[in-house]
């Protein structure tokens, strides 16, 4: 049993609901991707920036294990950081300003090498970015800057833009082919209506021709090739039948001419010896044998002849 082959149609309307998915969804992880970086990268340069006046107010003595009251005084007003400073080996806080929270510091000096420079923490409700920069002072310490903001609430913003994507795609893909079913139907309409015209036209009927559409575009090149098929068809068909009535004419005559002469040989009775006599023939004559040979006349007829 045969499998059902789809209509040109159908297919049409497959395949564009099918490409628009995939630019849809192509789309919808692209736009949640640039939307989810812009949220959590956008307070990156600020702290690039803030990073860099630590370091310089740090950078007003050779060495910060205590820090200056103006410098204090600095930080504060930055607010939102903590510095480690390496301490016999180990990381150790050595300034936080008060506003940090319980951020909690890294437990080793190997943990401070190892921090990535951007990250986001979620600490007391509240969601950080926090850029850690690392720096040496003049008399040769290591220490790393560790400032923080708030980003404020973008769980919830960025699970309501993944519901709607998830919702939105598959109800814009439906409508979509729906649209792209009925305009695939109104484009092959001419189509359709060309097929049934061209059934209609008939071995009687070759003369007829298929309307032209109008202008000359894949449609219009379809009924032109189809209107010259149907004319290079009546021609054979009429060169057929020329044919035909022509050979019917000149075989009319001898077959009317053989039929005569049979129909007339036959009415005779034949000559003694089984032998029909043709029209003309004489009954005592000679007559040639299919064989070419001549056949002697009877006796009868020769008895008739002397008589």
């Amino acid at each position: 049993m045969g499998r059902t082959a789809l209509s040109i149609r159908v297919k049409l309307t497959l395949g564009f609901a099918l490409f628009l998915g995939a630019l849809m969804f192509t789309s919808g992880a692209a736009l949640y991707g640039i939307v989810r970086y812009q949220l959590f990268h956008h307070h990156d340069p600020s702290l690039i920036e803030t990073a860099a006046q630590v370091e310089r107010i740090l950078s007003r003595q050779d060495d910060c294990a205590h820090l200056e009251t103006a410098q204090i005084e600095a930080l504060d007003r930055l607010g939102h950081l903590i510095l480690f400073h390496e301490t016999e080996g180990e990381g150790q806080v050595f300034y936080r300003s008060p506003d940090s929270g319980k951020l909690p510091a890294p437990p080793s000096l190997a943990s401070l090498k190892s921090l990535a420079p951007y990250e986001t923490l979620h600490q007391g409700g509240e969601t950080l970015r926090v850029h850690s920069r690392p720096y040496r002072t003049r008399s040769g310490r290591h220490g790393l800057i560790r400032v923080m903001d708030r980003m404020g609430e973008i769980e919830e913003p960025l699970r309501f833009l993944r519901l709607s994507l998830i919702l939105l795609v598959p109800i814009a893909i439906a409508i979509a082919a729906l649209g792209g079913y009925w305009m695939a139907g109104r484009a092959l309409a001419p189509v359709d209506r060309i097929t049934k015209q061209a059934q209609a036209i008939e071995a009687q009927s070759l003369a007829s021709k298929i309307p032209h559409p109008g202008p000359d575009d894949e449609l219009g090149r379809l009924v032109d090739t189809l209107n010259q098929m149907f004319g290079r068809l009546e021609r054979a068909f009429e060169g057929m039948k020329r044919f035909t009535s022509d050979a019917s004419h000149e075989l009319r005559s001898p077959l009317a001419i053989m039929r005569s002469t049979i129909d007339v040989a036959l009415s005779h009775p034949p000559k003694p010896g089984g032998v029909p006599r043709l029209p003309g023939e004489p009954w005592g004559g000679s007559r040639q044998t299919p064989t070419g040979q001549l056949r002697p006349p009877a006796a009868g007829s020769r008895g008739r002849r002397e008589a």
